[in-house]
């Protein structure tokens, strides 16, 4: 009975090629990025007054930088942001 339901007009469409490989002599490339650390030490207004002039600049969103903590050496604040860079 479910045979009923076929037909045979699936018979005439080609079938799909297999997927295109790259050549085997063409090197991959590979992800050569690189994280660097930006810290900004200061007083909090300092380090908020360039945390936000970066922002306007598009370099880095506000979210990406770090809370302030106290910078191990000088015990002045510190914040962190993390950027990648490419290395190609």
């Amino acid at each position: 009975m479910a045979e009923e339901f076929l037909s045979n007009a699936d018979a005439n469409i080609p079938p799909i090629d297999p997927p295109i490989d790259p050549p085997a002599d063409r090197p991959k490339k590979r992800d050569r990025r690189e994280a660097v650390r930006i810290i900004v030490v200061g007083s909090d207004p300092g380090i908020t007054n360039i945390v936000y002039t970066l922002f306007l600049k598009e370099f880095a969103e506000i979210y990406e930088w770090s809370d302030p903590l106290p910078e191990p050496n000088t015990g002045k604040l510190m914040r962190v942001v993390t950027k990648y860079v490419n290395l190609e």
